[in-house]
């Protein structure tokens, strides 16, 4: 029940789809949903979701929300540390600049 709804919600959003509370169907620019910050993106699908039919209480969306973004971000971990170690060992003072 959980992974259908999010899967069409990821679908939808990604082509543009999204739906309000009320039921209402938007559309919007599709790109705008690959490039917004990643807890916004989550707290995007699990609204979606629930208008498929997920229904979870506070503490279960925040346990989702939560493993969501982890799972999200532990490929870009090992990279991180990667780049801090160089960072590290360079001379001056190691930061990580724009």
């Amino acid at each position: 029940m959980i992974y259908e709804g999010i899967v069409k919600s990821i679908s939808e959003l990604a082509n543009g789809i999204s739906y309000s509370k009320s039921g209402e169907r938007k559309e919007f620019n599709a790109d705008a949903f690959g490039v917004i910050p990643y807890d916004i993106a989550i707290n995007k699908v699990i609204e979606q979701a629930e208008n498929h039919g997920l229904r979870l209480s506070l503490p279960q969306r925040d346990i989702l929300r939560k493993s969501i973004l982890c799972e999200m971000l532990r490929p870009a971990l090992p990279k991180m540390k990667g780049m801090m170690q160089f960072l590290v060992a360079a001379p001056g003072n190691p930061r990580i600049c724009r």
